[in-house]
C-alpha cells in the first residue's frame, strides 16, 4: 500500500506531530506513548490538540535491504567507540558505538534519508491543510513538533529543506510557516555532524543540511527589510546527563555530540543512576535499547522517550498553550 499522509479534523488551532526515533516501528506502536502524553498534559490542553505521528521505517527498511551499508557501519562504530572511549571503559564505549551507530545509519543511505524528508514535508503539508478545512488560517495555526532520537535528525533535516525551497510552500515569511515549537528529545544531530565530517565519501553528503553551514542553526527567512524570522520561535533541546546520544557521558557533555544551537533553549535532565551500580550494568542497559521501542524500556534507560515525556509534562502544558 501506497503511503500517504495521515489527515485530521482540528478542534480548535493547535495541532503536535511525533516524530519517533530508532527501533522497527509501525503505525500503533507508540499509541500507549501517545495516551501517556495526552493523559500527562491534561484534557483542557489535550483536547484542544490534533494528533499527528510520523513513521517512517519501511523507508529505512527498503533501503537498508538494497544497499551495501556493512562497511560505513563499521567505520561510524570505530569512530564512536574511539571518542567514547576517551571518557569512559572499553566495554562502555563499545556498547555506546553499537547503540549509537543504530541511530546513525540512515545518513549512509542518500535515498532513505531524501525519501524520509519528502514524506515529513507532505505530512507537514497535510497538517496545515488540514488546519485550514478546519477553519483555521495558516497564520493563526499553531503546529508543535516533538521529536526524539533519529527522529531529531529527520525533524532538522525537513526544517531545513520545507524552509528553504519555495515549492513546499512552508517558507516561514512568504508562507506564514513558523512552527509553535520545535521539541528535540535526546538529539543526535550534533553527533551525526561530527561523524559524517569525519567519515569522507562513506557518507553521502550531498543534500545534507545537518553538514551546512559553520555550525548546525534554526532554519529562517528574511523579510523584504532584512528582518530574520526563524522557522519556529521556540526551539527546545531536551537530553539527559547519562544518554550519550543527547551528547553525554556519565554526566559529562561531549562538545562534539551535543545539539548547541543558537537562540535554542537547552534543558539538561539530571538523570539518576538508580540500580545501576557500574559502567558495565550501564552498557548493558544501552544494548537492550539498540532493538526495542521505547515504551518497553526499563525505566531506567538513560534515552527513553517515556521518561523524557513525563519529566516535562508541566512543560508540555506551557509551550502547547502558548
Amino acid at each position: 500500500m501506497n503511503w500517504q499522509p495521515e489527515t485530521k479534523n482540528w478542534p480548535e488551532k493547535r495541532a503536535v506531530l511525533f516524530v519517533h526515533g530508532i527501533g522497527n516501528s509501525k503505525p500503533g506502536d507508540y499509541d500507549s506513548l501517545v495516551q501517556e502524553f495526552l493523559k500527562g498534559i491534561g484534557e483542557d490542553v489535550a483536547d484542544k490538540l490534533a494528533v499527528y505521528f510520523l513513521y517512517y521505517d519501511d523507508i529505512n527498511d527498503q533501503h537498508a535491504n538494497k544497499s551495501q551499508l556493512a562497511d560505513g557501519i563499521s567505520k561510524i562504530k570505530g569512530f564512536i567507540k574511539a571518542r567514547a572511549s576517551q571518557e569512559s571503559g572499553d566495554e562502555l564505549s563499545e556498547a555506546i558505538a553499537e547503540y549509537s551507530s543504530d541511530v546513525i545509519f540512515p545518513v549512509l543511505s542518500e535515498a532513505a534519508r531524501i525519501n524520509i524528508r519528502e514524506r515529513f514535508i507532505a505530512q507537514l503539508q497535510q497538517i496545515r491543510l488540514d488546519g485550514k478545512a478546519s477553519g483555521v488560517f495558516f497564520r493563526k495555526q499553531k503546529i508543535t513538533i516533538i521529536c526524539h532520537s533519529l527522529g531529531c535528525f529527520h525533524t532538522y533535516e525537513a526544517l531545513h529543506g520545507a524552509a528553504s525551497n519555495e515549492q513546499y510552500h512552508l517558507l516561514p515569511v512568504t508562507d506564514n510557516m513558523q512552527f509553535a515549537n520545535v521539541i528535540y528529545m535526546a538529539p543526535p544531530v550534533q553527533l551525526i555532524r561530527s561523524i559524517a565530517s569525519k567519515l569522507g565519501d562513506v557518507v553521502p553528503k550531498s543534500e545534507l543540511a545537518t553538514l551546512s553551514g559553520e555550525k548546525l542553526f534554526v532554519p529562517s527567512q528574511k523579510t523584504a527589510r532584512g528582518r530574520t524570522v526563524y522557522c519556529t520561535s521556540n526551539w527546545i533541546s531536551i537530553t539527559g546527563d547519562l544518554d550519550p546520544v543527547g551528547g553525554h557521558l556519565l554526566k559529562k557533555r561531549l562538545k562534539w555530540a551535543y545539539m548547541n544551537v543558537d537562540t535554542q533553549k537547552s534543558f539538561i535532565d539530571n538523570q539518576s543512576l538508580l540500580n545501576i551500580n557500574s559502567e558495565e550494568e550501564l552498557a548493558e542497559i544501552i544494548l537492550s535499547a539498540v532493538n526495542n521501542n521505547s515504551s518497553s524500556l526499563p525505566i531506567n534507560n538513560p534515552h527513553s522517550w517515556d521518561a523524557y515525556i513525563q519529566r516535562h509534562k508541566e512543560d508540555l502544558i506551557t509551550w502547547l498553550n502558548a
